[in-house]
């Protein structure tokens, strides 16, 4: 390979994008803002990498002219110099993808730009699934569902769920896309369905210890038939347990711990409004089971 400082990164680039751009070796992270540059500067570092790495050099049409491919090793496929097929741009959708093909092409030409491999992440995903089935245990050609197809799935397991309260009236339906969004929130940030039952586990525990069992809620719950009222708890209640797990973990300054005290005072004079009971803004005494109804009623359908 070539030195990798012997070709510059283009002159009309900032000193920051400049230093981005001819990173040498190892992971790079860059946080930056709408209209920064981002694009152009991924452009120029592929640019700048086929240039140094790969041993590019400028062709009469304003794109890369690549040497020979080189017989390499099978066992060692980086020890000749960087081809353009392992370089992998990727980006958050379909419509992005493209304009920075159409970047790429402009920078290094069509024919350089052919051969790396450019895709939105979901794209890339889906063709490593369907090349790679056998590795991952999947059946040949599995089947990747759609946001759409996942709603439908879920429409069709909807009445086989064990669901205490959803909303939706005459049309039970309405609110699976957020199910769905929820379940994709969970796979980004890599929970697992066993982190998200011990997760549930604790929110019972945490709920069971200071509001009373929590059958004891169903019975409750049939008892009254009135939801309406819990309804305006439902998300206080939520609110309430996401300062207090921060609180537990040390997340939380003085300053916010008051306003979280501050919030459970108001909290529990809405409460009383509506003669529903009260929150306690410390571990204590469970409550009494009648105050407690709505929390307990909450936290299972939250």
């Amino acid at each position: 390979m070539t030195d990798v400082t012997a070709v510059p990164a283009s002159s009309e680039l900032t000193l920051a994008q400049r230093r981005i751009v001819e990173w040498s070796d190892g992971p790079l992270v860059v946080i930056a803002g709408a209209g920064t540059g981002k694009t152009r500067v991924i452009v120029e570092r592929v640019k700048w990498l086929l240039e140094t790495k790969g041993n590019a050099t400028d062709d009469d049409k304003g794109g890369l002219r690549l040497p020979p491919i080189a017989d390499t090793p099978v066992d060692e496929p980086f020890a000749g110099p960087l081809m353009p097929e392992q370089i992998l741009v990727l980006t958050y959708n379909v419509k992005a993808a493209k304009q920075l093909v159409d970047r790429l092409e402009a920078a290094v030409g069509v024919a350089t730009a052919g051969r790396l491999n450019v895709s939105n992440f979901h794209s890339f995903c889906h063709r490593i699934l369907t090349e790679s089935a056998a590795d991952a245990g999947l059946p040949p050609q599995p089947d990747v569902l759609d946001g759409i197809n996942q709603i439908l799935l879920l429409r069709d397991l909807r009445p086989s769920l064990p669901l205490v309260y959803h909303g939706g009236g005459s049309n039970p339906n309405w609110w699976l896309d957020q199910f769905v969004g929820f379940i994709n929130r969970a796979k980004d940030e890599l929970v697992t369905p066993d982190d998200f039952d011990a997760y549930v586990a604790r929110e019972r525990l945490a709920f069971e210890q200071r509001y009373g069992r929590y059958e004891t809620a169903l019975d409750r719950i049939d008892a009254q038939g009135n939801l309406n009222a819990q309804k305006s708890v439902r998300g206080a209640y939520a609110d309430f347990r996401r300062r207090e797990r921060a609180d537990e973990a040390g997340e939380e300054d003085a300053r916010a711990l008051v306003d979280g005290i501050r919030f459970v005072r108001r909290l529990n004079d809405n409460l009383r409004a509506h003669r529903i009971g009260s929150v306690e803004h410390a571990p204590g005494p469970a409550v009494n089971s009648d105050e407690a109804l709505p929390l307990r009623y909450f936290w299972t359908s939250a």
